[in-house]
């Protein structure tokens, strides 16, 4: 057997090999995978401990007039009998306008978002015929919040400029108000001062005939969600303004017509390094197709070990881009990371290679890292981008092995 076939046979065993220890070593990128959904389970239960340390997620509500007055019923032995019962009048327009800002706490090696809240409600209700039917001397305003725990000062109202404190009652927090001066038709207006505090989001209730949100935030990366998506909005590096307008008629028919505004940091570090090791596959592949090709064009063989210890040492360099990027911003995490693998690796490489052709190597890994960071940052379009660079990849083998062929004779 001449020295040409030894050797295309020899290539053709390490190219299955290659394609099999490609798919051997994702088994410690699973292992890899499994460890940042352990951490990042541990790190929402942090979260959660800590929100609702802090107040958790609260709601908003306008406030409502409650009426209480004594119904007549008849019973079955035709006798007319009393029960208490209260009328509840939501209002004509409630506006929630105020400032929120966002801060950080630090549990161990974990950060959390929580925010305070300092709102303003202004309206004003309108009492019907049918109100004051049932209205004898008592009248009520109400207001709720999802978290009382949340609450950093007593809230205090204006009801037609009169001043006013909240109490707490069985049933809530109210006011009794003045009743001078009410009749059919007429307007209670009212003006509501709340500083609260709260974690995770801020959600919103639309139980006024008119309700309207203009709020502000120092946080640059709100999510909107629930019923209704803000009317306008204006998110900058600096935070974020919006507007949300909801009529009793927007909101009919929906079951649960609350929207909010989340306040959490987008994508965790967790998340990240999970999409980091999506690429694994094609990392691998492509360093081992390179060492490959410089096989095949310089006919200097590389060990079968040399292409093990290889491959580990990429799979390691996830580990230390999780390990690391739980006390750097993910951004440094993923050059130190990638800057400790590509320098091993470049030692390696011209530790076996022994020529120039480890600079290539090297490059290529150096590259082939930039490149897949480039594709986590695309929020859109990276699906093309990746594709369009396999592409490049794919025509610059074959350019490089266009003239190095093994040819059947040289297999038998």
């Amino acid at each position: 057997m001449t020295k040409e076939n030894t050797f295309g046979r020899s290539m053709l065993k390490k190219g299955v090999f290659i394609l099999l220890a490609v798919l051997v070593l994702q088994i410690p990128i699973l292992l890899v995978n499994f460890l940042i959904s352990e951490r990042e389970e541990l790190s929402a239960e942090t979260e959660t401990e800590v929100s609702k340390q802090w107040a958790g997620v609260q709601d908003i509500y306008p406030p409502s007039l409650k009426i209480p007055y004594q119904s007549k019923e008849v019973n079955s032995k035709g006798e007319t009998l009393l029960k208490d019962a209260v009328r509840v009048v939501e209002p004509e327009v409630a506006k929630v306008t105020g400032d929120v800002s966002v801060t950080t706490l630090h549990r161990s090696i974990y950060d959390v978002p929580v925010y305070r809240a300092d709102l303003g409600i202004t309206g004003h209700f309108e009492l019907s015929d049918d109100d004051l039917a049932v209205y004898k001397d008592k009248l009520y305003m109400y207001i709720s919040l999802g978290e009382m725990r949340g609450l950093e000062d007593n809230i205090t109202a204006s009801v037609n400029g009169r001043e006013y404190q909240f109490e707490l009652a069985d049933d809530g927090l109210r006011i009794e108000l003045d009743p001078a001066g009410f009749a059919a038709g007429s307007s209670i207006d009212y003006s509501i001062d709340i500083r609260t505090k709260g974690a995770k989001s801020l959600r919103f209730r639309p139980e006024a005939a008119a309700f309207n949100v203009d709020i502000r935030s120092d946080h640059p990366s709100p999510s909107f969600g629930g019923a209704f998506l803000p009317n306008e909005r204006n998110v900058t590096d600096e935070g974020f303004e919006a507007q949300w307008t909801v009529t009793e008629m927007n909101a009919f028919g929906e079951y649960d017509p609350v929207f909010y505004v989340d306040l959490m940091v987008p994508v965790s570090q967790y998340q990240q390094t999970g999409r980091a090791t999506k690429y694994s596959f094609l990392i691998i592949l492509l360093v081992f197709a390179a060492i490959y090709l410089v096989e095949t064009i310089t006919r200097q063989e590389v060990n079968y070990i040399q292409y093990i210890v290889t491959g580990f040492s990429l799979c390691l360099f996830y580990l230390l881009l999780l390990s690391i990027s739980e006390y750097l911003a993910f951004g440094w995490a993923y050059l130190i990371a990638s800057g400790m693998t590509v320098t091993a690796l470049g030692g390696y490489f011209i530790g076996f290679l022994r020529s120039r052709i480890a600079v290539f190597c090297t490059a290529s890994v150096a590259v082939l890292y930039a490149f897949i960071y480039l594709l986590l940052n695309l929020e859109t379009g990276s699906l093309l981008v990746g594709s369009l660079a396999l592409f490049v990849i794919l025509s610059l083998i074959m350019y490089f092995t266009r003239n190095n062929h093994i040819s059947v004779a040289e297999l038998r």
